[in-house]
């Protein structure tokens, strides 16, 4: 077999007294220019590198008109062409337009350094947020992970368009940018992830208050059987699923029959405008065993949309949807949340997000005995460890558990000599 020797690229390295110098003439490449002549390296390695670094701007400068090349102006490219959900698209956007542009916006991509972005980090990490109801708060880690990913996406599409020859979060573990740099060499959670607290679910009297709350309610006409998204909330409470995929149900996905919910679609938000679109990941496609509690549930959902439906005269809407207001419209996410907390407070319960109904039901499935595993499967987590360091406070409680058996094993009666 014969070595074909790499392509090196239009240019030529040659020696010049005692140094080295690269020559390129940009007019028999078809570009604008005439001929680039640079001199003074000490070595012809350093030449080399001195031309290919050239080849690399003017690349650069056959995608972007305007070099030298701002972060915002790169991520303005950048977005619009991923390959993603719009729901995440938008959150990229967000991300690139409310903490990135204000600070490093305006500096040229291949100029930011990685010190630059720890000390951005560190800023987001004490007065980050920039919401109504988090303005100059601590961003959560995972707001900090998900900052951390638009950047080391959006530079891993710039190198390969050329328009930079490094990326200044490459080669770094990402706790080292959301602050848990002791962390970086964890081997058990090689992924940044955040534990909760314990106090965003409910504790057991809690959860039991909660569900009598909801069956007494009597706040409007439309509610005389219970607050009108009783159903709603239990069952999330009783499953687990997310806000969205709890919103995209529809007949269809309730098997009664087999007892088998099937998580297909959500209810979510681009632009504050609700959208129809898939799970969150692949591992959020997954079908739930349903209990007879559950099932029941679903039926006093349909008699009470059947109700609804009665109500408005025949003017209903299209879809199939199980949880509606009762002129038949979907609900709007957001404020199907803020209702969940503005009946918290009403009924004087403690307040927790409506997120806390997952972890209600992850946390006292875990310490009923559930696998981790079936939990994970539960939860449409895409990793067992995910669901393992997020409720680490109760698999903790599981280790030492174990102890439990060591001493057993280990404390066994003396037998006496010669016995």
């Amino acid at each position: 077999m014969t070595a074909v020797p790499a392509r090196k690229g239009p240019g030529s390295v040659r020696q010049r007294g005692n140094g080295y110098e690269f020559y390129l003439d940009e007019r028999s490449y078809g570009r604008r220019g005439g001929q680039v002549r640079r001199g003074g390296y000490a070595t012809e390695e350093d030449a080399a590198l001195a031309l290919a670094l050239h080849r690399n701007q003017q690349r650069r400068r056959e995608h972007f008109v305007d070099a030298p090349y701002t972060l915002i102006s790169v991520a303005e490219a950048w977005v619009p062409q991923m390959q993603v959900k719009e729901t995440t698209r938008e959150r990229y956007a967000r991300d690139v337009r409310v903490h990135l542009e204000p600070t490093l916006g305006e500096r040229p991509l291949d100029e930011v350094t990685t010190r630059e972005i720890v000390d951005l980090f560190e800023r987001l990490r004490t007065d980050g947020g920039r919401g109504n109801r988090n303005l100059e708060q601590p961003l959560s880690h995972s707001s900090l992970c998900g900052i951390y990913t638009v950047l080391r996406q959006m530079y891993q599409w710039a190198l390969i368009k050329g328009l930079v020859t490094e990326s200044p979060v490459a080669g770094l573990d990402r706790r080292v940018f959301v602050g848990r740099e002791q962390g970086a060499l964890d081997l058990q959670f090689p992924i940044a992830i955040e534990a909760i607290n314990p106090s965003d679910a409910f504790t057991i009297e809690e959860m039991y208050a909660f569900i009598d709350a909801l069956g007494t309610w009597k706040g409007q006409r439309a509610n005389r059987d219970g607050h009108q998204w009783r159903e709603a909330w239990l069952i999330a409470l009783a499953t687990g699923i997310r806000l969205g995929e709890l919103l995209g149900l529809t007949d269809t996905h309730v098997n009664q029959r087999e007892g088998i919910l099937h998580i297909r679609q959500q209810l979510t938000c681009v632009g504050h405008t609700p959208v129809l679109t898939g799970p969150k990941s692949k591992k959020s496609v997954r079908d739930l065993p349903i209990g007879e509690h559950v099932i029941a549930l679903f039926r006093d959902q349909q008699r009470r949309r059947a109700r609804y439906r009665n109500e408005t005269g025949g003017h209903w809407p299209a879809h199939e949807r199980l949880f509606v207001h009762p002129d038949g419209r979907s609900p709007h996410p957001e404020r199907f949340s803020r209702e969940f907390a503005r009946f918290l407070r009403a009924t004087g319960q403690r307040p927790i997000e409506f997120h806390g109904l997952r972890h209600t039901w992850a946390t006292r499935g875990l310490e009923a005995g559930v696998p981790l595993s079936v939990v994970s499967a539960q939860l449409g987590h895409s990793d067992e460890r995910i669901t393992a360091a997020v409720y680490q406070q109760v698999t903790r409680e599981f280790a030492r558990e174990g102890l439990i058996v060591a001493e057993q094993m280990l404390d066994r009666p003396s037998t006496p000599k010669g016995s």
